[in-house]
């Protein structure tokens, strides 16, 4: 049980890293090559709205992530774990 728990904590943590450190700019980079081009475009007015809207990048970020379907929040997920 411990161990799951660790593991937990850590994919927060990372989480929460990311949301930190990363500039909802890179929203295209995520998503370019795995959508079509005109959904990445949709994506990442969307993140900068949200950004904008806030005026707080981890925030913006938050919204963003709550607004995606669950392919593109697999995809996101997938740059988050993997990308370090």
């Amino acid at each position: 049980m411990k161990i799951e728990a660790s593991e937990k904590l850590k994919a927060l943590l990372t989480v929460i890293r990311f949301l930190y450190n990363k500039n909802i700019s890179i929203v295209t980079d995520i998503y370019i090559g795995k959508v079509p081009n005109t959904i990445v475009a949709h994506l990442t007015d969307r993140a900068q709205r949200y950004r904008t809207q806030h005026n707080n990048n981890e925030l913006g970020w938050i919204d963003f992530i709550r607004s995606l379907d669950t392919e593109n929040l697999n995809i996101l997920a997938e740059y988050v774990f993997n990308n370090k």
